[in-house]
């Protein structure tokens, strides 16, 4: 059976090898040029028609320049995909002809896919036909549709002229400008969150009021905005629709306010489990790019879309964490290379410093008097590392935490003019969690509890700051008294 059918291939691959002999050999080349079969800009196509695996795809292009698929669907086009087969086909090349004039089409396949091509200003559209694919350099043949001249264009079109209705759609519906957005509330089996924007921060609002890691909202909004569909499971989604893919009741729903645009964005996200991938096989149907087999999809819509896309999982790793995890644990937000002042207060310490542009530090008013630079900025850097292994919310009774009288106040600026930033830290008692000490950033009316460790750096007087000493060494001293 299987050298049956060894035999079978061998005989087509036979007459394909000897058709493409007979049309090298009746063909033309002309050696180092590339003649074209169309001469126009793909810039100035305004409309495509692309009859490809038994449907015809719709392209109208707008005022802007972007794609629009008016059928099958109706649906934003991948604008990098539709430019390239609008350039690729309305400026076409050959690499040789085959028949000037063939009385047999059907032999090249001829027309396998049809490309349409409505030129601005042109009295007549374009008419493109593909047809099958040589094989032994694969290339394919083509003519236009008013010349029976049958040419060969390159592999190079390959790629573009597989392309599916998916590939030509833009995978990214859900856009939206990331810096609009005011407000983010995340709901989900971990519990709920709000966060609100103020000028460059994101504060957290609920369930605490707190600031929030600004990195990580700016990431999920980032996310929600390039979400890519992987398939598209419906086009007009029903409640049954909701219900076949696990949205009537979601794991996550994140709302959006964007108050330039007066819109407020919901999305809602169900997380495909791995046993949920037998399901996606089974409604291929409804898809245009089946995932692959054993891939793991998830499902999503927003209330200003009505389709339900099927995305990565990867989106989810932006939507965990209990509402704690979006809490801000830097205990301030500044670089130590930016400091240029510092004011250390204790029982027995009231010391100022400044640092002048060669990054001296002194005392304020007191040029003569220098410090050590390596000291102070390793202090200034001990607290700006510092992060919190936990939070005491409000109602605060500052006294048990020893805020009221702290064993020190450190006081940071940085920069000056518009830029000019000033932190100020309590340190207060070593905290009944082992190892940590309280530390209350003064703007903030919260408090952090971190590592005790950074008590070691808080100098006890002016002295712990400045150069080691050493001793004069006097010229003849033997070694062996000199101070190692």
């Amino acid at each position: 059976m299987k050298f049956k059918t060894t035999l079978i291939v061998f005989g087509i691959f036979a007459a394909l090898l000897a058709a493409f002999l007979i049309f090298e050999a009746a063909g033309t080349r002309k050696e180092g040029t590339r003649d074209k079969l169309v001469t126009f800009s793909g810039e100035d196509v305004e409309r495509m028609l692309f009859k490809t695996g038994g449907e015809t795809l719709t392209f109208v292009k707008g005022d802007g320049g972007d794609w629009k698929i008016t059928s099958p669907v109706e649906a934003r086009g991948d604008k990098y995909e539709i430019d390239r087969l609008a350039g690729d086909f309305a400026d076409l090349k050959y690499d040789r002809i085959v028949e000037e004039e063939a009385a047999d089409l059907e032999k090249y396949g001829l027309p396998d896919k049809e490309i349409t091509l409505f030129i601005k200003d042109a009295p007549q559209p374009v008419q493109i036909e593909i047809g099958m694919e040589n094989p032994l350099d694969n290339s394919f043949f083509a003519r236009r549709a008013d010349s029976n001249k049958v040419v060969l264009i390159s592999s190079f079109f390959k790629s573009i002229l597989e392309n599916t209705l998916f590939d030509f759609r833009d995978k990214e519906i859900f856009r939206f400008e990331s810096d609009d957005v005011s407000s983010v509330t995340l709901k989900s089996q971990n519990g709920e969150w709000r966060s609100v924007k103020q000028e460059d921060e994101w504060w957290l609002e609920s369930p605490v009021k707190s600031l929030a890691v600004k990195s990580r909202i700016t990431g999920l909004l980032t996310s929600l905005s390039g979400l890519k569909a992987k398939e598209f499971m419906s086009e007009a989604k029903t409640e049954d629709d909701l219900e076949t893919f696990g949205l009537s009741n979601p794991d996550y729903a994140v709302t959006l306010d964007l108050p330039a645009a007066n819109q407020t964005l919901i999305f809602i996200f169900n997380e495909a489990e791995d046993s949920q991938a037998d399901t996606t096989a089974e409604i291929k149907s409804v898809t245009e790019a089946p995932a692959s087999l054993g891939e793991t999809l998830s499902y999503v819509t927003s209330s200003l879309s009505d389709k339900i896309i099927a995305v990565e999982n990867t989106i989810f790793t932006d939507l965990k964490g209990d509402p704690d995890e979006w809490r801000e644990k830097k205990v301030a937000d500044f670089y130590s290379w930016e400091t240029n002042g510092l004011r250390i207060k204790t029982e027995t310490m009231d010391l100022s410093l400044v640092k002048n542009d060669e990054s001296v530090w002194f005392r304020e008013g007191r040029e003569d008097d220098t410090f050590d630079r390596d000291k102070v900025d390793d202090l200034i850097r001990g607290i700006q590392n510092l992060n919190a292994d936990g939070f005491i919310d409000p109602p605060l009774a500052l006294p048990e935490l020893g805020l009221d009288k702290p064993k020190a106040e450190i006081t940071i600026r940085t920069g000056s003019g518009d830029t000019a930033g000033e932190y100020v830290f309590l340190f207060g008692r070593e905290d009944k969690e082992p190892g940590t000490v309280v530390v209350k950033n003064k703007r903030l009316d919260y408090v952090f509890r971190v590592k005790s460790e950074i008590l070691e750096k808080i100098p006890a007087n002016a002295k712990d700051l400045k150069p080691e000493e050493t001793e004069e060494i006097k010229e003849g001293e033997p070694a062996v008294n000199r101070p190692a």
